[in-house]
Formats: structure tokens, sequence, C-alpha cells
């Protein structure tokens, strides 16, 4: 058997689960550019889960990994769209499958990799904070003690506090981060509250490449500078699983529902959804993509970060 080229970040059913007719539009917030396209053709970057071994070769393990979750949850979120009851066992089964929604789409690496720049040219402004120590410093370090080298304490002490320069993580590390992550938030998921929330008639949820919204709660506690996190009381988790039908995840608890939901409500969810996009939305309908888009203003705008360091 040949390993997998092509790797989806968003499932093909998923996507499939927001087309019409085998295609889907697609609004690319980077280009302000919609269009219609394949699911197939849609969310997929070769190799975007190999891990890249000294060799030079690519383990596609991890894509396989990936494969077996999607089967396992397809037919369960298949089930609650129809609003039927899941059991114990399946409702883990697609929490599993969300903690991945969460952690394999490009956003998720672009906000590690981020966050890993600022944190590693923290450290280097703190290591080198003055130019005495800066000198103290090339002065311990052997490689620079033993041979003739331009580099002075003053230049480098200037070079670290100008932060002019990049700091690239490996994409292998990108990789073992969402491994970790997704392990941690499957243990958060499926202790929390459900809600299967169903389009009205008429109305439809969209997705996006960031297919995970936070939503903060009314009344924030805490100081205003902590932000609202995963666990935050009152934050709700929205995630759309179809084209008629979204999760809802609240506080801890074993409650799990169907309900009916209002259009407004849906477009509000949506809008949410689409604010919070790293560069794609997807959906059956161009004008409400359109609606979206014309809403809230994203064309040609930055997404905000979903961490930020303080």
């Amino acid at each position: 058997m040949t390993s997998p080229k092509r790797h989806h970040y968003l499932p093909q059913f998923y996507i499939d689960a927001f087309s019409g007719s085998g295609k889907i539009w697609v609004y690319d917030r980077q280009k302000d550019q919609f269009r219609q396209q394949t699911p197939q053709n849609t969310a997929v970057i070769g190799h975007y889960y190999s891990i890249a071994a000294p060799d030079g070769e690519k383990d596609t393990e991890l894509e396989s990994v990936l494969a077996q979750v999607e089967s396992e949850a397809k037919p369960i979120i298949a089930k609650v769209s129809d609003g039927r009851g899941i059991s114990d066992q399946e409702k883990a089964n697609l929490a599993y499958f969300i903690a991945w929604l969460y952690a394999r789409v490009p956003e998720f690496q672009a906000t590690y990799e981020d966050l890993s720049e600022e944190l590693y040219k923290k450290i280097l402004r703190q290591a080198f904070a003055t130019v005495e120590e800066t000198q103290r410093l090339i002065e311990s370090h052997p490689a620079l003690k033993d041979h003739p080298t331009t580099i002075t304490a003053k230049r480098l002490h200037e070079f670290a506090q100008g932060g002019d320069y990049d700091i690239k993580t490996h994409r292998n590390l990108s990789i073992l981060m969402s491994i970790e992550t997704a392990q941690d938030l499957w243990n958060y998921f499926v202790q929390m509250n459900w809600v299967f929330c169903h389009a009205e008639a008429g109305s439809h949820y969209i997705t996006t490449d960031t297919p995970f919204c936070l939503i903060p709660p009314v009344v924030k506690p805490g100081p205003a500078w902590m932000g609202t996190g995963l666990l935050t009381p009152g934050a709700a988790k929205l995630v759309p699983l179809t084209s008629n039908t979204a999760l809802l995840m609240g506080d801890r608890g074993t409650r799990m529902v169907h309900r009916a939901t209002e259009a407004w409500r849906v477009r509000d969810g949506n809008l949410a959804l689409a604010v919070r996009c790293h560069r794609y939305l997807l959906g059956p309908d161009e004008a409400v993509l359109h609606d979206l888009v014309s809403t809230t203003g994203i064309a040609g705008t930055e997404p905000p970060r979903r961490i930020r360091m303080v």
C-alpha cells in the first residue's frame, strides 16, 4: 500500500456535510474571493501530517490514525444530525474527533509557531539584557572564547533587544503539540454538557478552517486581562458538525440534549465562526457567505489570535 500524500486538515466527509450537489462554496479571507469547488480539493495540503525522519523519509502514520478517528466519528455525527441519542462511548469518540478538529488545522500550527517565536525572543532579551551580561555569556561559551570572532557584546545585545529576526519552529514540533493538545482537550470535552443545536428550516450552519468557536460568558469572572479560556465558567464552545447541526459545549456535566434552533441564532453562530476563521469560510450557499462577509467586515483582514501571551 502506498502512503497517503494528500492530507485533509478538515476531513473530506466533514466538508461533504456542508456541501450542496457535490460542490462547496468557499470564501478566501486573504484574497477576498468566492469560489465553488469539490470537497476532495478543499482543505488539503500535501504531507501536512507527515513527520520528517532524520534520513529525509516521511512518516505518514499520523494521517492513518486520523483516518481511524474520522471513521469512528462519521456515523456518530450522522446519528446526532438525525436527532438521535448517542451512548457514552459514542460521546467519547466524538469528543476525540472534536479535539482533533481544534488541534489539526493550520491555524493551530500558526498560533503555536507565533507563540514559540514570541517566547524565545523574550528569553533572548532577558539572557542578553545588558552589554555586561552579554559579555559574560560570550566569555563563558567555549566556541566564542577560544576562536576569533566579529561578534561583540554590544552587537549581540542590540540584535537580541531589537528582535529583527525570525525564529522558525520545526514542523515536527508543531505536530507533536497537536497530538498532546488533542489528548488533553478530549479529556475536557467528554466531561462537558452537550447541546446539539438543529437549524430551523431555511437556515443552515457554515463551517470554517477553524471550526471551533469559543464564546465568552455574558458575565466574565476574574480580571479582564485573563481573557476567556476553554474552562472559563459560562464559556460556550460552538462546533458546527453538519449544515443542519452544531454542537454547543458548556460547563462540566453529563447533559446531552437536542434543541431546535431559530434561524437568527444560527446566523449569530455563523457570524461568530466567520469572525474567527483563519482563512476560509465553507458552506452550501454563496449568498449566505456573502452576507456573513459583508456583516463581519472580515475581507482582507488578519484573523484574531486564538491565544495571546501576556
